[in-house]
């Protein structure tokens, strides 16, 4: 069943799956450095940075381990925790943008 959910509920899975937890982040995929406070003006929060694979996948590209501390996130790696959501159809790869890059998986106030 857990395999399932990312694929029917993508937008949801995302939102979810860090309960809200965030940090700063800066630098760039797969070589993020995690801080405890905004290191410039306008820095934002965030609990997924997403990657994709510019055609039809996308995962988060961090990740909070158990002792609580961030960590850079492989597509491997995202496999086995189940984030990597997949896009289908012919619109696939708008779709992956859309979803990575855009960020249309949180919630917009």
């Amino acid at each position: 069943m857990s395999n399932i959910f990312p694929k029917l509920f993508k937008k949801a899975h995302a939102r979810n799956s860090r309960n809200g937890e965030t940090t700063y982040v800066t630098g760039d995929q797969g070589n993020y450095s995690f801080y405890e406070k905004p290191q410039f003006e306008n820095h934002k929060p965030s609990s997924h940075l997403m990657a994709d694979n510019n055609e039809n996948e996308a995962w988060a590209a961090i990740y909070k381990e158990k002792d609580g501390s961030w960590t850079n996130q492989s597509y491997d790696q995202a496999v086995k925790r189940n984030e990597v959501y997949k896009f289908h159809g012919k619109n696939a790869k708008e779709k992956t943008f859309d979803f990575a890059r855009e960020g249309n998986w949180k919630n917009k106030n």
